[in-house]
């Protein structure tokens, strides 16, 4: 069965080191298809490596557009509150990385909300620090 990924990450920055590791963990992983947020930073930033590695690109965009990043995806699904269309992303997904703006969780964000979906889904997680270290788990 084709590897659907998510990503989730901060809207705020996304350091260089995230980005190694995303574009090193996706070349690794090759999936079949990559859902998003299509916010800026981190949603953009993943979504641009992965239509750069020919991987199939899913929007899953916000209703509120001040941080929408608008990436031509493959695919543009309807708009969503935040923590709605968080909720479909990590149901989409068979495995969801994360790049936290924080190394430790925080409550009130889209970023770690995502990530608690997700293990409740019992999905595999992989959370990219600002560091560059990988966290990997099942839910």
């Amino acid at each position: 069965m084709p590897l659907k990924v998510g990503v989730t990450g901060s809207s705020k920055i996304v350091t260089a080191e995230q980005v190694a590791a995303l574009r090193e963990l996706l070349s690794a992983l090759k999936p079949a298809e990559l859902h998003h947020g299509d916010c800026v930073q981190a949603d953009f930033v993943a979504a641009v490596i992965a239509t750069e590695q020919g991987i199939w690109t899913v929007s899953h965009p916000p209703l509120d557009n001040k941080k929408r990043a608008y990436h031509v995806s493959s695919e543009i699904l309807p708009a969503r509150e935040f923590l709605d269309r968080d909720r479909d992303i990590a149901r989409a997904c068979d495995h969801l990385i994360a790049m936290p703006a924080s190394f430790h969780e925080v409550l009130r964000s889209g970023t770690w909300a995502t990530i608690r979906y997700a293990r409740a889904d019992g999905k595999a997680v992989t959370i990219i620090l600002p560091d560059g270290r990988i966290e990997s788990g099942n839910g």
